[in-house]
């Protein structure tokens, strides 16, 4: 076992090698793979004898059938330059003394899985909808949370719902006398990919929503007052012209998650039926149209107003004085004006954060006893930056959106006792 695993990773190693040879040009450098050390775990198990017998068509005796099962656990460490992650990695054997005829019982059972994977699909017309009319629990868990922003959070998310489903769905369906199915726990019921338009959306809205320019506040003020409504949050905002269909990831079903009579499914390891995860586009400006109105209220709030490239929030005596002992603490003065926002506004603002996104590294000013500027940016260093966050809480996944902040020389703001 040991050889061929051996041997796996230093073909994995060669092909890597050969593909990035502009940097593994010297034998001193590590090799992109390495087997961590006492992390090999190997577990045997003999198959059950019962599923030879299910077999009527056996043209000899069956009790000179020998067959194991080994499962070969391992952890692997992935180097490149200064980067390291390790990964657990599982390889499943069959060995036997009767090898075409194992083959044959290994690709009727994955045929008869692999045959309730497509009833179960067409049920859910191969997709999953994520929109905002949170018609099952999955949907409104995934909705309400942002999930479809983090990729991970969707597979995990939807890998336990399907599974519970399908599962449900075998023991409904499937005789267990004839096919007497067990869960390999060391693998996964799903393989999912994430498409180029799920990383758009979670790089688009929730990492990078930071390349903004003045103009970026029109939507807000108009003659320096704060506009009505916040109905042109969503133009400015949503920006990308999205299809009304926006595919987050597809999931096939590992065979290799089942065990018949313990024997592993391991031929044809993936099926090609697909499960597809969509958001509807009217889902996604739902959302940004609720963050807008957040903000907006936000703004409204303190009675904000424009005044050429500052604005000015207004707060009460209690607020000013508690945001002027901690004059130094930008975190602390964006967690008092959010706090005292959530705790007082007449909408629902549980999903509304402020954040500070270089924490301390400047200060805040006491101009006079009524105002204090919330930046003294000392030489124009990149130190600071305001970042308007929605979502369950800021360690995401959440909408982010920057109007102020020292990187792209946008507004400053000041915050003034009334």
């Amino acid at each position: 076992m040991d050889y061929i695993i051996n041997n796996w990773q230093k073909s994995q190693n060669r092909e890597l090698m050969n593909e990035y040879s502009n940097f593994y040009i010297s034998s001193n450098i590590k090799p992109p793979t390495e087997i961590v050390k006492n992390s090999v775990e190997i577990i045997g198990n003999y198959i059950n004898p019962e599923v030879f017998n299910l077999n009527k068509t056996t043209q000899f005796d069956i009790s000179n059938i020998k067959t194991i099962n080994l499962s070969y656990k391992f952890e692997i460490e992935l180097n490149y330059k200064e980067h390291k992650t390790k990964i657990n990695l599982i390889g499943e054997f069959i060995f036997t003394n009767h090898k075409e005829y194992i083959k044959g019982l290994v690709n009727k059972y994955a045929s008869k899985i692999l045959e309730e994977i497509k009833k179960f699909n067409s049920e859910k017309n191969n997709e999953i909808i994520i929109d905002d009319q949170q018609n099952n629990s999955l949907n409104k868990k995934l909705y309400e949370n942002n999930n479809f922003l983090f990729s991970n959070n969707v597979v995990r998310e939807i890998s336990k719902y399907i599974k519970y489903e399908f599962l449900n769905f075998l023991d409904n369906n499937i005789n267990k006398n004839e096919v007497n199915y067990q869960i390999n726990d060391n693998e996964e019921l799903l393989h999912s990919v994430t498409s180029r338009e799920g990383w758009k959306l979670y790089y688009d809205y929730s990492v990078y929503r930071d390349n903004i320019s003045d103009q970026d506040l029109n939507w807000l003020f108009s003659n320096n007052n704060l506009k009505d409504n916040a109905n042109e949050f969503n133009k400015q905002y949503l920006r990308e012209e999205w299809d009304d269909k926006i595919l987050l990831n597809s999931s096939s079903f590992n065979l290799c998650y089942f065990k018949i009579w313990g024997i592993p499914l391991i031929s044809n390891s993936f099926a090609n039926e697909q499960i597809n995860v969509y958001l509807t586009k009217e889902a996604l400006k739902n959302k940004i149209n609720n963050f807008g109105n957040l903000i907006y209220q936000f703004f409204k709030f303190f009675n904000a107003i424009k005044d050429g490239d500052k604005i000015k929030l207004f707060v009460n005596s209690d607020i000013f004085n508690q945001i002027k002992s901690n004059v130094t603490s930008k975190s602390k003065i964006l967690d008092i004006l959010s706090s005292n926002f959530r705790n007082n506004a007449s909408i629902d603002t549980n999903y509304f954060w402020l954040e500070n996104s270089f924490k301390n590294v400047s200060k805040s000013k006491l101009i006079d006893d009524s105002t204090i500027l919330f930046n003294d940016d000392q030489n124009n260093k990149i130190n600071w930056e305001v970042k308007f966050i929605y979502g369950r809480s800021i360690y995401g996944p959440y909408f982010s959106y920057i109007p102020f902040g020292s990187k792209y020389q946008e507004s400053n703001f000041y915050i003034v006792k009334q």
